[in-house]
């Protein structure tokens, strides 16, 4: 039943989750270093590779809270078997 699958969901993993972030902000801060340059001569734009790597990791960072809530027992109307 629907009270009991939430009665023993527990609070997210918060070193999984501050790991992520620091991950999130070591992997920015190698993009810039190795790629300022570059971004500079091809598109005029020192940040244009960090502002995509941002927009990814935010789009990855939403879909990881998403479906870190989502209960996988809500896909079963979709198998087919």
């Amino acid at each position: 039943s629907k009270q009991s699958i939430k009665s023993r969901q527990k609070g997210f993993d918060k070193t999984l989750l501050i790991s992520v972030i620091l991950i999130i902000i070591f992997g920015t801060v190698m993009d810039y270093s190795a790629s300022f340059i570059v971004a500079s001569d091809r598109f005029g734009d020192g940040y244009y590779f960090i502002k995509r790597h941002l927009l990814y990791a935010f789009i990855g960072f939403i879909a990881m809270m998403f479906f870190a809530n989502f209960h996988y027992k809500r896909l079963k109307k979709f198998v087919t078997l």
